[in-house]
């Protein structure tokens, strides 16, 4: 990446700023951290203000994110990160992000819950778009001063390593230089001299706890009185005979109730319970061509190309009554989630992690438009076969193993009649 200072772009999340900037008070906060604890690595290159809508947050990031000739860095968000109805910023970035960097989230919590227990209360979402890290900070002044200020000496070596700087090259010399570099005081050596001065614990010469030691025999089996009164008088080892492991199955076996057959219905109390006679499936399981993955049915073209920005055009999920999907055409993409049946004319999935959000429907709840980047698509990908699981007139049947009943049991539409035979 280019010499020179980390390109940083600020987003206020803020319906009330949105509308009155003056009333904004982030933005000054967050730019004097970055002079002032940034060690002259960062540039405040653009700051922007929108209202607190999935669809304003997710176009700005996308515009500073998604182009190259803008080369930013880092992308700090402020503002609506809580549990208000309205706020909406990490459910808006999460959707974005291409990595996520849960160790910055971690880093930005522990940081606030030292300061108050409330920090409980906080929602921030850390990751890396394209080459460009964002982090999404609380809108109290104070909080995203005390969140950034966490994470900051740490930021340079993840936005150098999100632009694609060889990571041998960036981590020659080790952590301790890496810390060095950042400016990071190491409790390393704290830790290695805690460690080497209380490790005896006392337990006699030499260094470490050392092995157990017996000065009377096994055998010799001391007793103190009667082993029913209680720890001071117990058996100092166990007063019952030991017995092998064939003579403890004989006896599990001797003391075991015989199994009992009942009739019961295919629903969940059979949960726990085994066949006692044979099943067959009245059906195949899964009845449908179902998705193996969250993401988006396809009618796959003949050259395997799918290049371009597509329009979703319905919504399939794995829940029952979700009415009648029209057929899928060529150039069009349906949402499916995972488990949920293959919308008709669609030959295969493509995983939401091989796409990119392009825009939203008005309300801001669902896809409008997705980029796709996919070559050699092959029908049938992503995709679980009618009947790969059971097929109609497979048998589950009953048994024995090692004198233990075990068989499996198809799902309970596909059992033939309403009620089987089980062991209790």
């Amino acid at each position: 990446m280019a010499d020179g200072p980390l390109k940083v772009a600020l987003l206020i999340v803020s319906t009330t700023a949105a509308k009155d900037p003056s009333t904004d008070s982030s933005r000054l906060a967050l730019s004097d951290v970055l002079d002032k604890e940034g060690n002259g690595r960062w540039e405040l290159v653009d700051t922007q203000i929108v209202s607190d809508v999935v669809v304003q947050i997710q176009r700005q990031i996308m515009l500073w994110s998604d182009a190259a000739a803008e080369g930013i860095n880092l992308i700090v968000t402020t503002g609506g990160t809580g549990f208000a109805t309205s706020d909406n910023t990490p459910e808006a970035v999460s959707a974005l992000l291409h990595k996520q960097a849960s160790g910055l989230v971690h880093g930005m919590l522990a940081a606030s819950l030292r300061v108050t227990p409330f920090a409980v209360m906080s929602r921030p979402v850390a990751g890396v778009r394209n080459g460009t890290v964002i982090v999404t900070l609380p809108g109290s002044p104070k909080g995203a001063k005390e969140n950034l200020e966490a994470i900051l000496k740490m930021l340079p070596h993840a936005c150098q390593q999100a632009a694609g700087m060889d990571s041998r090259t960036l981590h020659a010399g080790g952590v301790r230089k890496l810390e060095a570099d950042a400016g990071i005081a190491s409790n390393t050596a704290h830790t290695q001299s805690h460690s080497h001065h209380n490790h005896s614990h006392g337990r006699g010469p030499g260094h470490g706890h050392g092995n157990l030691v017996r000065h009377t025999p096994s055998s010799a089996n001391p007793m103190s009185n009667d082993p029913s009164l209680g720890p001071s008088r117990r058996s100092r080892e166990s007063p019952y005979p030991m017995l092998s492991v064939d003579d403890a199955l004989q006896k599990i076996k001797e003391h075991t109730p015989k199994p009992e057959i009942v009739t019961s219905k295919t629903d969940t109390s059979l949960t726990g319970r085994v066949l006692a006679e044979d099943v067959s499936a009245r059906e195949h399981v899964p009845a449908f061509r179902a998705s193996i993955v969250d993401g988006y049915a396809i009618v796959v073209p003949k050259d395997g190309k799918m290049n371009g920005v597509f329009p979703v055009v319905s919504v399939s999920h794995a829940a029952p009554g979700e009415g009648e999907v029209r057929e899928l055409k060529e150039g069009e993409i349906a949402r499916i989630t995972t488990g949920a049946p293959l919308p008709p004319g669609a030959t295969s999935v493509i995983m939401v992690e091989d796409t990119v959000l392009k825009t939203m429907t008005e309300d801001g709840k669902e896809e409008k438009e997705v980029e796709i980047a996919a070559e050699g698509i092959q029908e049938g990908e992503n995709v679980r076969a009618v009947g790969s699981d059971i097929k109609a007139e497979d048998v589950a049947a009953a048994g024995r193993v090692e004198g233990v009943l075990e068989t499996a049991l198809p799902s309970r539409q596909s059992c033939s009649g309403g009620h089987v035979g089980i062991w209790k």
